[in-house]
């Protein structure tokens, strides 16, 4: 049996769809409400996802619903962006450890209400490790929610150490 749903990389078409499920990835996970300047953060990652998407120093994925086969649609694409996820690419300095000096964050992965639970999520991050292996990237780094930690565990990520922030 097919899966009802297909993978592939984002383009720059696919901008405001991706920005559309930043933003609502970003309202389930950090729970923003009206103090948030929406117009400024969309321009934003507009800016951003022009900028990065070229070069694939960020480089998304979308899964999109097969539609069901009706005849008035024969001959017509009707697919439905369902999910997302994404890969920023980091340039580090060589540790210990570790001799490549590319790393990934796996960042977005973010599917709507009604696919959750049939595998978009575990076939969006499988497809952002399969590009970073390809990519010479021996090192995907995740922030994890307790709603997402069972699904990146699957995946193969580990929980190393804590982390420290500083922001001003």
């Amino acid at each position: 049996m097919s899966t009802p749903f297909t993978l592939r990389r984002a383009e720059l078409t696919d901008v405001q769809t991706l920005i559309d499920l930043r933003i609502a990835y970003l309202r389930a996970v950090e729970g923003f409400g009206e103090e948030v300047d929406l117009a400024a953060l969309q321009d934003a990652t507009r800016r951003y996802f022009i900028r990065k998407m070229p070069s694939s120093d960020y480089i998304a994925w979308v899964a999109m619903a097969r539609p069901a086969p009706a005849p008035e649609l024969r001959g017509r694409m009707h697919a439905k962006v369902i999910g997302t996820a994404g890969l920023f690419m980091v340039d580090r300095p060589p540790s210990a450890g570790m001799s490549a000096t590319r790393e990934a964050r796996l960042i977005n992965v973010y599917v709507t209400d009604a696919w959750r639970g049939h595998g978009v999520a575990n076939a969006l991050i499988g497809a952002c490790i399969e590009t970073a292996r390809r990519a010479g990237v021996r090192r995907i780094l995740v922030d994890d929610t307790p709603r997402g930690r069972q699904i990146y565990e699957r995946a193969g990520f580990t929980i190393v150490n804590s982390i420290m922030e500083l922001t001003w």
